[in-house]
């Protein structure tokens, strides 16, 4: 009996749904890259896209994701559909993504004012991230905040 998972992408290729299809392939081949299988990940994308399909406009994090794991591993496919961006706006775009300070202002200005020392819990957190956001404290002093063994020695 096939994995739930290839039982749901065989069902998008007999339903006619190629992108969707398409996409699950692609994200699959992610997962194998995540893994450590890159070649067998960069291999299953080849014989995607083989076919020559209109690329995904869905697939913007993993096409950054998989631009980022060939530039480290040294290994890409021979083809590959897509244009490759420059790293840092991927670097910065993750950031944004993930960490952007998003808390509203009455919210945050009644501790960002006050030094690492005096914050605990979320607060410390919060002006973490924004001190990380705005260079605005350096690393060894953002680590040696929190409690436990985090300061670069």
């Amino acid at each position: 009996m096939a994995k739930p998972s290839t039982q749901g992408l065989l069902k998008e290729i007999l339903s006619d749904d190629i992108e969707g299809a398409y996409i699950s392939i692609t994200e699959k081949a992610v997962d194998w890259a995540l893994a450590g299988f890159i070649d067998e990940a960069n291999n299953l994308l080849e014989q995607l896209w083989q076919f020559k399909l209109d690329h995904s406009g869905d697939l913007r994090l993993p096409d950054e994701g998989l631009q980022i794991l060939w530039l480290v591993s040294r290994k890409k496919p021979s083809y590959v559909p897509f244009a490759f961006k420059f790293i840092d706006p991927i670097e910065k775009g993750n950031w944004v993504d993930v960490f952007y300070p998003s808390y509203h202002e009455s919210y945050t200005s009644t501790f960002l004012h006050k030094s690492f020392a005096e914050l605990d819990g979320k607060e410390l957190y919060v002006k973490a991230i924004y001190a990380a956001y705005e260079g605005s404290a350096n690393v060894p002093d953002i680590l040696a905040a929190f409690p436990g063994n985090y300061s670069a020695k």
